[in-house]
């Protein structure tokens, strides 16, 4: 029977993985801001925790923080509409589910690239409430007080 539930796991596993490879996150840049991609995103990491595969978080993450081809204004979008809302999911979410907000692969570095890429192209707009929460938010999650003076 053991060898089943690991015969099981592995599948789910590698569904999983293959699912988040062939999800493209970002729609195109005339399709902004995003609709249902933050619920999509939402889901595969729910889906990770779920199935005990929170290592493919960094999957998603990774997906989303690449910015090959992305000029500075496209970057600052993505950080609003995307990334500095799921640093936030990602805190409540990992707080809720083991109490405190522990360490997830890759979670320091989306906290920087949604930091840097928000700041890369803000110009000389000024953040809102809500964007000012999600920044220092980000600063809690990755654990680093300096992160908004070294960007």
């Amino acid at each position: 029977m053991e060898g089943h539930s690991v015969i099981l796991q592995d599948l789910i596993t590698n569904s999983l993985d293959r699912a988040i490879s062939n999800t493209k996150y970002y729609p195109k840049p005339s399709q902004y801001p995003p609709s249902g991609v933050k619920r999509q995103i939402q889901s595969h990491i729910e889906a990770c925790f779920d199935t005990k595969n929170e290592a493919l978080v960094w999957s998603v993450i990774s997906k989303l923080i690449d910015t090959k081809g992305v000029d500075n204004k496209m970057a600052h979008q993505r950080a609003v509409s995307v990334l500095l809302p799921l640093v936030e999911y990602l805190s409540g979410l990992l707080n809720s589910r083991s109490g405190s907000v522990e360490p997830l692969a890759g979670v320091g570095r989306l906290c920087r690239a949604a930091i840097t890429m928000y700041l890369g192209g803000c110009g000389n707009v000024e953040p809102t409430t809500e964007v000012i929460e999600w920044l220092l938010e980000a600063v809690v999650l990755c654990r680093d007080s300096k992160i908004l003076v070294d960007v």
